[in-house]
């Protein structure tokens, strides 16, 4: 393998799925497998993989919900007129008014990039644009 050490933290959150029945995500949020020990081949092999997706995925899906709440709390704050209006995996959509992009700029980047502290910080790339089809690059 090209990377011995993905390998075996996925073996890793196998081991520790069958031995406490649960895999975590970073902030703490639990899945049970019962099915990591179960006989029934398919079963099993389903809860392995979910095992190692969980604290991946879950962790992703952890981090944008934090951020959508400090950004909407940090818009109310403000005052600002913009909503959030769309969540799609990791991107979030905003209606703003035009006279409010240079406010909500900084205030997105900050919370999408600092609502979490990791060892590898999050990069956040934000666009502008009448839709979604015609966004551009806003740096």
């Amino acid at each position: 393998m090209r990377y011995p050490k993905v390998e075996a933290f996925l073996d890793g959150l196998i081991a520790a799925a069958r031995k406490d029945g649960y895999v975590e995500t970073l902030l703490g949020r639990r899945r049970y497998l019962p099915e990591i020990k179960s006989r029934n081949f398919n079963l099993r092999s389903f809860a392995e993989r979910t095992a190692m997706n969980t604290p991946l995925q879950g962790t992703a899906a952890d981090i944008i919900k934090a951020a959508m709440v400090r950004v909407v709390r940090d818009m109310e704050a403000k005052g600002l007129k913009s909503k959030l209006i769309l969540q799609v995996h990791d991107e979030l959509i905003f209606d703003c008014p035009a006279t409010e992009i240079p406010a909500m700029l900084p205030l997105v980047r900050e919370a999408m990039e600092r609502t979490v502290a990791l060892k590898v910080p999050l990069a956040v790339d934000i666009k502008v644009g009448y839709d979604w089809y015609h966004m551009e690059k806003s740096e």
